[in-house]
């Protein structure tokens, strides 16, 4: 759409969007089909996520707190994962927990942004994309934040954030026990792998916008370039991928459409200058 043409200037401005929606009709026998953190389910979306609840950080001792399965008390209980805490039953182990609904890959909407400005032969041209809604489950994410004796490695800044000692004035009673925002402690004991275990603590806003590309040229003016035996000269930069805006730095939500992630990198920004010529 040109929001200004004249002899001098004129500014273009494009934008689309998209949406999606999918359902399972049925199934055979309609019986549900688990795919990983997500499930096959007449009524839902194929890219629905299925997976254990977590309900945050017990602050008197700095482990994960699942939502328990209620078929799962008396086996939790049995083997120390189990966990009362103001009426409410919890375990600290994801073999115990419950599994619920939490969301779908699917955005919103997506879409692209794009505007042109151009003025006596100088064009800025800008493109960006974005998406609203939909989770990814961040697996790296969820790699970065656990280590183990054997297996050393990279480590996420968020560790520095974990659970310290429990707070002034905290009791096992006190209505705030439970921060659902907190991230549980840090160390190399074998509960380590259950607070870092499968679960919606993964999953992340897949919401994002791209600049993925700024281009500024220049077309000199066709008595000049004409002295030289061209039919047309212009000059140019460019910069692919400027920046990515995410929920979480170095998440790439534009991996894979199903919300999943891999220890793939962002794509990579590009600088570019040249020369068109026509001859």
């Amino acid at each position: 759409m040109d929001i200004i043409r004249n002899n001098d200037w004129n500014w273009n401005v494009g934008f689309n969007l998209t949406w999606l929606k999918n359902e399972i009709i049925e199934l055979p026998d309609g019986e549900d089909i688990l795919n990983g953190i997500q499930q096959f389910s007449e009524g839902h979306s194929i890219y629905e996520f299925y997976t254990y609840q977590y309900a945050g950080v017990d602050q008197m001792n700095g482990r994960a707190l699942y939502e328990i399965d209620p078929g799962q008390i008396e086996n939790a209980q049995a083997n120390g994962y189990y966990v009362n805490i103001n009426g409410q039953d919890y375990t600290y182990n994801t073999t115990y927990a419950r599994k619920d609904w939490s969301g779908t890959a699917l955005p919103t909407v997506y879409g692209s942004i794009s505007t042109a400005l151009s003025y006596k032969g100088v064009t800025l041209s800008i493109l960006g994309t974005y998406s609203l809604g939909g989770k990814t489950y961040d697996s790296t994410y969820a790699a970065l934040m656990s280590t183990g004796v054997a297996s050393p490695g990279a480590l996420h800044t968020d560790v520095l954030n974990t659970w310290q000692g429990v707070p002034d004035g905290m009791t096992e009673t006190s209505p705030n026990r439970i921060d659902p925002n907190a991230i549980p402690r840090f160390d190399l004991s074998s509960q380590d792998s259950y607070s870092q275990g499968t679960s919606d603590r993964w999953l992340q806003n897949s919401s994002y916008f791209v600049l993925k590309n700024i281009n500024l040229s220049y077309n000199l003016p066709k008595r000049c370039v004409a002295k030289m035996g061209l039919n047309g000269l212009s000059i140019y930069g460019s910069i692919e991928n400027a920046f990515t805006i995410t929920s979480l730095k170095g998440m790439n939500p534009q991996y894979s459409f199903n919300g999943g992630m891999d220890n793939t990198f962002v794509t990579a920004r590009v600088y570019t200058l040249g020369l068109n010529l026509k001859f």
